[in-house]
């Protein structure tokens, strides 16, 4: 059922165009989330249950993304 889907993807994955698009993410986004999980205690959960913990996470990623604002502000 995908799989039309599934190969269009894969062929657009592989232009040179997305080519630098991936690795600026990789360089961009999937640093924030290192950075979660070194800096910030991402690693583990500090509360119990779902609700808690989605609260807690999202608070945490606001002032991640304050910080990035204001790093881009004063550079």
């Amino acid at each position: 059922m995908w799989s039309k889907y599934h190969e269009e993807v894969d062929h657009k994955r592989h232009t040179d165009k997305n080519k630098k698009i991936y690795k600026s993410r990789a360089q961009t986004v999937e640093r924030r989330f290192g950075d979660g999980k070194v800096k910030h205690g991402m690693r583990e959960t500090q509360y119990r249950g779902l609700k808690k913990n989605t609260d807690y996470s999202m608070l945490l990623l606001a002032c991640m993304n304050l910080k990035k604002m204001v790093n881009y502000l004063v550079a």
